[in-house]
């Protein structure tokens, strides 16, 4: 990821939902990274944690356009932790404005729609860009520009679809940006930031790309064709069934490996022509087509097909150094946080929830 980013790690902000583990952000601040994405309280909290054990302040930005009790959370963080600088996403000119007026320590960057509807403003909206960025005021820290929708298995696809995108942004972003002085641009995650860090308009502006499954790695990234990375978090899995001699049942289901995510949800590493078959809460059947079903006790090793669910699965994980085991690590920052709170607790059934 160096390699790609010319050297220069202050491009790129990692998006901490798929480490999850502290240790493993703490090996990210050693090598240099200081710029962060997170999408949960939790995920922050952790971060920061880590970040003081070691001395280090972080620019980290929650990827969410926060309300309610996770606001009130977040923004108590970055009362209580004045050295880092904390930011999240924004929408809308009264939720900036809310922010702004309340939460004063913490810093805005506008959410901008690629185009998949999933959260920000829609490029075609200059009137609601134009009042947000106004509504933040000197709060505002930049432009996001999240392009998840271009999943495109070929590059040279991927590239053209985002470069498509970056020239309708690029006319947001000149137009918002004072003389002279460029609003800093955040974008792309793993598909996409090799495209985002050739795009010759983000030469000359701040820019950084937010891509996080690098740290990783999973069987979907490879798909991608992007090179020169390894993978880094495999799951250890037992056989608890041999039916015959072409099937057989791991103990790593949907509860261990994402389901949601397309066929197969994981490759067996070593044994890619196992074939896995849809998972069920704590069984996942595979075909074997050559007649070589491995015997009930077996112990094998799973590439997850994505592996942010997998992690966030997890309590713990095992640290390993080639095939040595060097440690057990918490996966501290996986799930949510849920209280209990006061206003919770008066909202029981028969009441109105806020």
């Amino acid at each position: 990821m160096q390699e790609m980013l010319g050297g220069d790690l202050s491009r790129w902000q990692p998006h901490l939902k798929t480490a999850k583990a502290p240790a493993v952000f703490c090996e990210m601040m050693d090598f240099g990274i200081r710029h962060f994405k997170c999408a949960t309280v939790r995920e922050a909290r952790y971060l920061i944690q880590a970040a003081d054990e070691q001395n280090q302040a972080v620019d980290l930005l929650l990827a969410i356009n926060l309300g309610g009790r996770n606001l009130l959370d977040f923004a108590d963080l970055a009362k209580r932790h004045p050295q880092h600088d904390l930011a999240l996403l924004t929408e809308s000119p009264e939720h900036a404005t809310n922010i702004t007026r309340q939460h004063p320590q913490l810093r805005l960057w506008i959410d901008l729609d690629p185009g998949n509807h999933r959260s920000g403003i829609p490029l075609d909206q200059p009137e609601r860009i134009q009042a947000t960025v106004e509504a933040t005021g000197t709060s505002l820290a930049g432009l996001h520009f999240y392009e998840g929708l271009v999943t495109d298995t070929c590059p040279d696809i991927r590239k053209q679809k985002c470069f498509a995108l970056y020239g309708e942004l690029m006319k947001v972003h000149q137009r918002l940006s004072p003389p002279n002085e460029p609003l800093p641009l955040l974008t792309s995650g793993t598909p996409s930031f090799e495209a985002a860090l050739s795009y010759p308009y983000f030469q000359n502006i701040p820019h950084r790309v937010g891509p996080g499954t690098v740290i990783y790695w999973d069987n979907t990234s490879e798909e991608y064709g992007i090179e020169g990375f390894q993978f880094a978090a495999t799951i250890a899995t037992r056989v608890n069934s041999r039916p015959t001699d072409q099937h057989f049942t791991c103990d790593a289901g949907s509860k261990t490996l994402d389901a949601a995510c397309g066929d197969p949800v994981g490759v067996i590493v070593k044994f890619p022509n196992w074939h896995a078959q849809t998972p069920n809460e704590e069984h996942l059947p595979f075909f074997a087509p050559q007649r070589d079903a491995p015997s009930a006790g077996t112990l094998l090793e799973i590439r997850p097909r994505h592996v942010c669910p997998t992690v966030n699965l997890a309590e713990q994980a095992l640290l390993l150094e080639g095939d040595r085991i060097i440690g057990l690590t918490s996966i501290a920052s996986r799930a949510h946080d849920a209280g209990p709170y006061p206003e919770i607790l008066d909202n029981l059934p028969g009441q109105s929830f806020p």
